[in-house]
């Protein structure tokens, strides 16, 4: 599979993973659709400002959740750029000697 199919499906489910939890926090926590949203973006990447908290025990047990799994999906999301990124840097310095091969003896 190829690095853009794979960033493409990491991109989905981070969107995915947001979505049901704004999903879940708007109903189990009875915020409005933005501050579930904000929560859930917030909780996922960890920066935990501390102005919204479950109050609930299935809310407590559903941000737990969306920690580790927030975490994986941005990880993996992240650890994909930066392949793309060492794919992209290598290629060009494959094309540079090519072109120039005088240059790259050693």
């Amino acid at each position: 599979m190829s690095n853009a199919i794979k960033i493409r499906a990491a991109l989905v489910s981070v969107f995915g993973i947001v979505a049901l939890a704004t999903v879940f926090f708007h109903y189990m926590e009875g915020w409005n659709w933005i501050d579930s949203y904000y929560f859930s973006v917030v909780t996922m990447a960890t920066v935990g400002y501390g102005d919204f908290a479950p109050k609930t025990d299935p809310g407590k047990i559903g941000a737990t959740i969306l920690i580790f799994t927030g975490i994986g999906a941005l990880a993996v999301l992240i650890r994909l750029f930066a392949d793309q990124l060492i794919d992209m840097q290598a290629r060009r310095i494959a094309h540079s000697a090519e072109r120039h091969p005088h240059l790259h003896r050693y």
